[in-house]
């Protein structure tokens, strides 16, 4: 007994839309791109693509869907309509709505990117005299509040390559500062061994007096050691 397939599709052609319904007992052949925005309906004995019977069941295909690399959609393109992604098996991805990362994401090869909007730094502040910062700290920048000295110490070292940390002398209220008391030393958990300007055993950096208002800097790993960056106007003194 001959089973039917229905499909039900909108096509468009020369920039006019045509919707129609058909149901055949024989194979239908498109020569053309078919986007299908409404229903597909096979028979229960399966579809061919390229003289390839497709076995995967609905499930299989959406669990798929997610983990599709080039190599399974080959020569072939994939379009998600409901999240505006357009996928193209060994070129490129189109997106046409809202991406989001919440993971690692590698790019191979150029990535073009408009009306992006980047997540704001963490920003937290520390009103002790003394912090001894983790890997918790990657990619913060701490707000230094304090009006006294305060000793700082780096995570250890052989933090993940492009780990950072950054820190600034802030205003404790919403008055103005209009002294330097807030002394903050910053020093490597291991002694000797942070890198600056032309030197590669660093006990410590501060910043003296008439050069903490405004003051702050950048700590950043290569995978082994870590590299401190004067980033405000300020003269950074360092201490071997």
């Amino acid at each position: 007994m001959k089973k039917t397939l229905t499909i039900v599709v909108a096509v468009m052609l020369a920039g006019v839309s045509f919707a129609q319904r058909i149901d055949t007992t024989e194979p239908a052949y498109f020569k053309a791109t078919v986007n299908v925005y409404g229903g597909l309906y096979l028979p229960a004995s399966g579809f061919y693509i390229g003289g390839t019977k497709v076995t995967a069941t609905a499930a299989n295909l959406n669990s798929g869907v997610a983990g599709s690399t080039a190599t399974s959609v080959s020569n072939a393109e994939l379009r998600i309509y409901g999240s505006n992604i357009v996928t193209v098996a060994d070129g490129a991805t189109v997106l046409g709505g809202t991406l989001l990362v919440t993971g690692t994401t590698t790019c191979y090869g150029t990535a073009t990117l408009s009306n992006l909007t980047a997540k704001a730094v963490t920003t937290v502040t520390e009103s002790t005299t003394t912090r001894v910062c983790t890997s918790a700290d990657y990619g913060k920048l701490i707000l230094i509040v304090t009006n006294a000295a305060v000793a700082i110490t780096l995570p250890a070292n052989g933090a993940p390559a492009g780990s950072w940390i950054a820190f600034a002398i802030a205003s404790r209220s919403a008055i103005l500062p209009s002294t330097d008391d807030c002394v903050p030393t910053i020093s490597a958990a291991t002694t000797d061994t942070l890198i600056g300007p032309n030197d590669i055993d660093l006990k410590s950096v501060t910043w003296g007096t008439g050069h903490r208002i405004g003051a702050q800097a950048k700590f950043w790993s290569d995978g082994f050691f870590w590299h401190v960056q004067n980033l405000g106007g300020t003269t950074m003194t360092y201490t071997d």
